[in-house]
């Protein structure tokens, strides 16, 4: 038919009485039919057989297209004849292939964060898991956990009960508790976002391990309670000495639950492409109104700019680093602690950085005040 000619670029003169295996390359790509498999593709049709495949067509002027084709042996005045019906699906391919690749930096990105990421389904079953996901509970691959419940790993919970959903929150921000693999159980600090996927709820869950915080409260606790039996015994300054220390763990506790990770994500030319609504309160900007433009736009600290610079020219995937930024208080700056990660495509290609920003600016002061009252506790006790 006409459509036949025009998909082809040609004429029925240059089709009719051709062989078929005259319009296919010498060697097919991934997914389609090589000549030979064409054939006996062809010959299984004519033995009366309803053959669906995908085949690389060339035209005559040598330009290729993906195609659909189906067989359908039938006869035509007593004759034996196929029925081919050609689909060209180029641009379908070329879609399916755009996809292929947008998944593939998706899965980099979160693979490349230092801390666990989990798809939940709306039957509370794990869809999806980053690397760090995978390491802290215990498992080696997707399919190890794809399918499980959550609330049997998750902050475990009875049959049908969901501790963060339940609380009424469409975002949680807690402490909670993660069974391993082998049946450890681990303090984490984790959030809960529903959203939708291709018309699917579904839940984000983003978590860290907190043993070592944990552990360290612990230790202030058990000083604290040492401290203020000692105090007692003593004199009423300690006591409001022991006072300053409640309130200083109180201090670090909320520092602990309210900090917030900035994430922002450069290609290798250091433009950016991706920010999180953290690093633009702590940067300033929108990312609308950076997105696909280099980092001086996005990121007005020289220090910060220059060493996501010089992450691809160390090759360092882990560079750490310190910068200040302005603070609410023009003395006072805030301090920030960066570390820069090299993205590295399915080639093995580097592709762009990862620059995680965590505000340390409260762990420096916490870390003065820890000093001052060790040393006045000291100075007392001697006393």
């Amino acid at each position: 038919n006409d459509y036949t000619c025009e998909m082809f670029g040609c004429t029925r003169e240059d089709i009719v009485g051709q062989s078929p295996l005259k319009f296919s390359p010498p060697a097919q790509p991934d997914g389609s039919l090589s000549e030979e498999n064409a054939a006996e593709k062809i010959s299984a049709a004519f033995n009366g057989e309803n053959q669906r495949f995908f085949w690389r067509h060339i035209r005559l002027d040598g330009s290729a297209f993906d195609a659909e084709v189906t067989l359908n042996p039938t006869h035509v005045a007593n004759k034996a004849v196929l029925q081919a019906i050609v689909r060209d699906i180029s641009e379908r391919k070329r879609a399916e292939d755009v996809l292929k690749r947008s998944q593939r930096t998706l899965q980099t990105i979160l693979d490349s964060m230092p801390f666990g990421v989990l798809v939940i389904g709306k039957d509370k079953t794990f869809r999806k898991a980053n690397n760090s996901a995978l390491e802290l509970m215990g498992y080696e691959s997707q399919e190890q956990i794809s399918g499980k419940v959550c609330h049997k790993t998750m902050c475990p919970s009875e049959e049908g009960k969901c501790p963060v959903l339940d609380l009424g929150s469409p975002v949680d921000r807690s402490e909670r508790k993660l069974i391993t693999r082998d049946g450890r159980n681990i303090p984490i600090l984790k959030s809960v976002i529903p959203i939708k996927i291709e018309d699917e709820d579904v839940l984000i869950e983003t978590f860290v391990d907190i043993t070592e915080l944990k552990q360290a409260e612990e230790k202030i606790k058990e000083y604290s309670e040492n401290l203020e039996r000692m105090v007692e015994e003593r004199t009423d300054e300690l006591n409001q000495a022991l006072q300053d220390t409640e309130n200083s763990r109180d201090r670090i506790d909320g520092i602990l639950k309210s900090v917030a990770d900035g994430l922002i994500v450069t290609d290798i030319y250091n433009r950016v492409i991706l920010m999180n609504l953290a690093s633009e309160d702590l940067l300033g900007v929108r990312f609308s109104e950076v997105i696909d433009r280099p980092i001086d736009f996005a990121i007005k600290d020289k220090t910060l700019r220059e060493k996501v610079r010089e992450t691809f020219d160390r090759k360092i995937t882990g560079y750490q680093f310190d910068f200040e930024l302005p603070g609410d208080d023009s003395n006072k700056p805030r301090i920030m602690r960066g570390r820069t990660s090299i993205i590295h495509d399915r080639d093995g290609k580097e592709s762009g950085i990862v620059t995680i920003i965590h505000d340390i600016t409260h762990e420096r002061e916490v870390d003065r005040m820890k000093t001052e009252f060790i040393s006045t506790a000291a100075h007392e006790l001697r006393t």
